[in-house]
C-alpha cells in the first residue's frame, strides 16, 4: 500500500511536469532540470527506504534516511 501511494506521487509529479517538458510549448531551464532530478531522487529514496524496512535492515534504512534530509531541502530551492 505504501509503496502505492509513493509511485501515485511519481505519476502526479509527472503530470505536474508534462506542460514544461512535453506540453504544447515546452521550455524547462536548468532550475526545472534540477527540480526534476531531486524530486525524484527524493521519492525513490523514500521507496528504498520501505524496502530496506520490511527486509529488516535497520542500519541501512537510517543511513537512506539521512540522504533523504539532504535532498529534501533542494527541492524547494527557490533560485538556481
Amino acid at each position: 500500500m505504501k509503496q502505492g501511494l509513493i509511485v501515485a506521487t511519481m505519476l502526479l509529479t509527472d503530470a505536474g511536469f508534462w506542460n514544461i517538458y512535453i506540453g504544447a510549448k515546452p521550455a524547462p531551464n536548468a532550475c526545472h532540470h534540477l527540480h526534476v532530478i531531486t524530486d525524484f531522487i527524493w521519492l525513490f529514496l523514500i521507496l528504498y527506504q520501505l524496502h530496506l524496512i520490511e527486509h529488516k535492515r535497520h542500519a541501512d534504512y537510517k543511513r537512506v534516511g539521512l540522504a533523504v534530509l539532504f535532498v529534501a531541502p533542494l527541492i524547494f530551492r527557490r533560485h538556481c
